[in-house]
């Protein structure tokens, strides 16, 4: 399980392109793991940043 997390989630944080996206990266790290808070409500909260990036003008690609 663990294998496979850290095999889909190092390459996805290697594909970053904006400075944004690491403090969104950031947040949901410290959710799950200093909070331990579920993993549903991180990749909501993480779609959510991401979607009001988009509508404040940040670049998204």
């Amino acid at each position: 399980m663990i294998g496979a997390i850290a095999g889909s989630a190092i390459p996805l944080a290697l594909a970053m392109r904006h400075e944004w996206q690491y403090g969104v990266l950031a947040l949901a790290a410290l959710w799950l793991l200093a909070a331990r808070r579920g993993v549903v409500r991180a990749l909501l909260g993480a779609g959510v940043l991401g979607a009001v990036a988009g509508l404040v003008g940040w670049p998204l690609t």
